[in-house]
């Protein structure tokens, strides 16, 4: 409808830039945007790992990356920096290689990569090499081992003199009977089984077990084919047992055991018994029976011998019992397990963060051990590798327990690395966190607060935001109509036009359509103008809010639409009374000016009477 016009408000909201004090998290990992940030080194390798173990001789190499502009790259041991002159260890700081030739045990110990570059130091995880050790068994007691077993019965064999094994190292039985001089190797059976520290268990014996040359060996885990025997041999005799059922009796358990969460764990019970007694687990602290397969992560041997437990968690600490039974009667043995932990960072600490000049900037250093354990000390930190005690007062502030760190009103010449650092008795939690800085985003241009449109005669209403960004991150814009984000292809269709150009958004919404049309793009619009590399947009970004609403008509013209469909009611009246106003005035006329004439009614002309004519002669006679 021609006349009509629209009102758009404009309605600045609060707007929230990021010199209020904030800072986000940013992975350099993310390729969504073009990382030219002035930022430490990112190391991301080597990530945290289980020791080595090398072999005496051995060469191998370990290798340092890190991202960056222009990084120097080079390898502490213990600490310190490693000798050119070192005769067996080689630093090529070009591609962060350390090459190891010619291993010893001098050369063991923690090594750390250090990187840098002009705007601060990164440190790597600590990798721990240790010289692989195995040694053979200890024979000084040249005397061969007898041992009796009633037949039916059960027995110990004991693995004597073991080597040692760095790390830990697996054992095996082989043995020669009266029948077979073969040396046939023992494998876990329902009658016989091997715990992890060597031991032979003989649930029920037999005259086939009768043997003198029952021999342990052992095997390292990471080296192949190296087995080693013990000598003498262990000789065995089963005696005749005129009992032909025997009560279970404990032969072996585990003790009390220290396992790390998040590891596995194996707990053992062995038992004797004739007939060959049924063996359940039973978890002490909820007295409940262990249903092999439980979670997918409890594990019953074939024997039922060992229990294991994978991904260990604090409820998994606690009291587990072993119980065997048979016909003649029933035993059982108890464990505590005890789960303990290295400080593990309850999330990513400390934070990479991308700060803006004049924000504070706060780095977290969380961890935990486990349940019911020693509380943990305080963070240690470091700034590009040096104690914050040595660093600018006033500038740095901690948190009462010391697991906040603040950088406050940060510059730009506050760019850095900043390490933090938890260790107990199990081990310790390392973390590099970044902090750069940049400018901040401002809104520099912004549509008028009111804009009037005539309907049918502007043919589009622009809604331009202009703001200015630091050249790492270009601004991003997002748009939404009654609080529904409007998806950026919808933006290139019609009643929309949309075009971004140097920091600079403008949403062009067409309003030269029909009324029924211009109406359905009224409602809130909302601009949100934020970075990429900042993740809480809720209080990071800058929001601009337009409304779209009809003006007020004139009241005559609310009057006039408002009884459109009797306006023939007003004309039929006014013609009305203007037959009233003639036949008035006519009457008025005919009585100010009557007629000269008389008309005779019958009685006059019946006696031939004339009034008409008396008053004519009347008259006359007069003159």
């Amino acid at each position: 409808m021609a006349g009509v016009r629209l009102l758009c408000v404009l309605l600045i909201m609060t707007c929230v830039s990021l010199t209020d004090g904030a800072s986000v998290k940013y992975w350099p990992k993310s390729n969504r945007m073009n990382f030219e940030i002035q930022a430490p080194p990112y190391v991301i390798n080597p990530q945290r790992q289980p020791t080595m173990y090398k072999s005496e001789g051995t060469s191998f190499d370990i290798y340092c990356e890190a991202w960056g502009h222009n990084v120097t790259l080079e390898w502490l041991q213990n600490g310190s920096t490693i000798s050119p002159t070192h005769d067996y260890i080689t630093e090529h700081p070009g591609n962060g290689t350390l090459s190891f030739r010619g291993f010893t045990r001098q050369d063991e110990g923690y090594f750390q990569c250090r990187a840098s570059n002009q705007y601060g130091v990164s440190l790597s995880h600590v990798v721990e090499v240790r010289q692989r050790v195995t040694s053979k068994f200890d024979n000084d007691d040249k005397n061969a081992k007898t041992f009796t077993v009633p037949e039916g019965g059960g027995i110990a064999l004991p693995c004597f003199d073991r080597p040692t094994f760095i790390p830990l190292g697996t054992y095996s039985w082989y043995y020669k009977t009266e029948s077979n001089q073969d040396q046939i190797q023992i494998r876990s059976n329902d009658r016989m089984d091997i715990d992890v520290n060597g031991t032979l268990y003989i649930i029920m014996a037999e005259r086939s077990d009768v043997g003198d040359n029952y021999a342990c060996a052992a095997q390292s885990d990471q080296l192949d084919n190296v087995v080693v025997a013990s000598v003498p041999y262990i000789s065995l005799k089963v005696e005749q047992n005129k009992a032909t059922s025997i009560k279970p009796e404990v032969l072996g358990w585990t003790g009390h055991i220290i396992a790390e969460k998040g590891g596995e764990v194996t707990i053992e019970c062995f038992f004797s018994g004739n007939p060959k007694p049924a063996i359940t687990w039973r978890d002490g602290e909820q007295d409940t029976t262990i249903i092999n397969g439980t979670g997918r992560r409890i594990y019953m041997s074939r024997s039922s011998h060992q229990l294991t437990i994978s991904r260990l968690t604090d409820s998994d600490e606690g009291t587990y019992i072993c119980e065997a039974e048979n016909s003649k009667g029933s035993a059982r043995a108890s464990t505590f397990l005890n789960v303990t932990s290295r400080p593990l960072f309850e999330k990513e600490s400390p934070q990479i963060i991308i700060a803006p000049t004049g924000s504070d900037a706060t780095f977290s250093c969380v961890a935990k051990g486990a349940f019911q354990e020693q509380p943990l000390a305080p963070p240690e930190w470091t700034i590009n590798g040096e104690p914050i005690e040595s660093m600018p007062d006033g500038h740095f502030s901690f948190s009462e327990d010391r697991t906040k760190l603040t950088v406050q009103s940060v510059t730009k010449d506050d760019v850095m690395s900043v390490q933090c650092n938890v260790s107990n008795s199990r081990g310790h939690a390392f973390g590099n966190g970044y902090l750069a800085v940049i400018d901040p985003l401002q809104i520099v241009s912004e549509p008028n607060r009111t804009k009037e449109v005539e309907l049918g005669k502007t043919k589009w209403l622009n809604l331009t935001v202009k703001t200015t960004s630091d050249p790492c991150c270009p601004a991003k814009f997002a748009w939404y109509l009654n609080d529904q984000e409007l998806p950026t292809p919808s933006l290139h269709v019609n009643p929309y036009s949309y075009k971004i150009e140097d920091n600079m958004a403008t949403l062009s919404i067409r309003v030269d359509g029909p009324e029924e049309e211009v109406e359905g793009v009224m409602g809130k619009y909302r601009c949100k103008v934020f970075h990429e590399a900042y993740s809480d947009s809720g209080k990071r970004n800058v929001t601009v809010d337009v409304k779209l609403k009809v003006l007020d008509k004139p009241v005559s013209d609310k009057v006039q639409e408002a009884k459109p469909s009797f306006w023939w009611i007003g004309v039929v009246g006014g013609v009305l009374v203007l037959i009233i106003a003639i036949v008035v005035i006519v009457l008025m006329i005919r009585y100010n000016y009557p007629r000269q004439e008389y008309l005779l009614d019958r009685e006059e002309k019946k006696h031939k009477l004339n009034p008409e004519q008396d008053i004519l002669d009347q008259s006359f006679e007069e003159i």
